[in-house]
């Protein structure tokens, strides 16, 4: 079929699209290809359909399996009635529409996911991957990742909104192997911040495979925090002063009054509130 417009279209066995479909409603209850396609309206999906340089703009009601593959880039929502749909990601994709009740597995690849785009009926199995969420507050019902993936997040503070969050209703499961990766804003405060909330969990991060990097430090080992899981608290982590900023730009051979300025700048204060008594000074 190529280039449909206007039209109801039921799919069943096996089939192969081509081309966009503009202002039709498309129901799949087989094994469909969409290859370098539009698709303007709504996609009900009871069978398979593998989506190849695929832009859908209509809802997506999804009891099947959607598999993503190169070029697919889905605008509107993905629900499942029935809670069972299945959301094969086999290619980095950045999440940027809401889903619901779907299972998404992330193959060899990285999922973006911002923030109320999931929901407690969503779960996440991640297999040689990265999930990214960023500063975001993520709500699933579980995650599972493998001994070869990692979590990424970003932390711009210790309160909750100020940095990446999963909020998990059942359970989160770590194996073996997999790690934890933050970007910690300049001039962040010391002290523990809670970075997954879980009803349960099955493992935990490894002391070696939790790391940080630091906005603006190139070299790791000149880094001003350390980073490091809390005792006895799952999901809560500290950060903690390895060097002040006076002692960073010293390292990197600044000469003094410059490395006095970097502490007043950053040691001092919260890098915010210096911003605002810097014309004060």
């Amino acid at each position: 079929i190529t280039g449909a417009t206007a039209f109801n279209m039921t799919t069943s066995g096996t089939n192969q699209l081509n081309g966009s479909v503009t202002n039709a409603n498309i129901t799949n209850t087989g094994n469909l290809t969409t290859k370098n396609s539009t698709i303007g309206n709504s996609v009900v999906n009871n069978g398979t359909i593998n989506l190849v340089n695929t832009i859908v703009n209509g809802d997506i009601t999804n009891n099947g399996t959607l598999n993503l593959k190169t070029g697919t880039a889905l605008t509107n929502a993905i629900s499942s009635t029935n809670n069972n749909g299945v959301i094969n990601v086999n290619n980095n994709w950045t999440l940027s529409n809401t889903i619901s009740g779907n299972k998404i597995n992330v193959n060899n690849s990285t999922l973006k996911v911002g923030s109320n785009y999931l929901d407690n009926t969503d779960t996440i199995n991640a297999k040689n991957s990265k999930i990214d969420i960023g500063a975001n507050t993520v709500n699933l019902k579980s995650m599972k990742l493998d001994g070869s993936s990692t979590l990424s997040l970003k932390i711009n503070g210790l309160e909750d909104g100020q940095h990446g969050l999963l909020n998990i209703t059942d359970s989160m499961t770590i194996n073996s192997g997999a790690k934890l990766k933050a970007t910690l804003a300049q001039g962040i405060n010391y002290g523990e911040v809670t970075l997954i909330k879980a009803g349960s969990h099955n493992g935990d991060f490894a002391d070696k495979d939790v790391s940080h990097t630091e906005e603006g430090v190139d070299v790791a080992e000149n880094n001003m925090y350390k980073f490091i899981k809390t005792k006895g608290k799952f999901g809560v982590f500290s950060i903690l002063q390895k060097s002040t900023a006076a002692d960073v730009a010293k390292e990197q051979g600044a000469r003094s009054w410059v490395a006095n300025a970097a502490g007043a700048w950053v040691d001092e204060a919260p890098f915010a509130e210096e911003i605002g008594r810097a014309s004060c000074r």
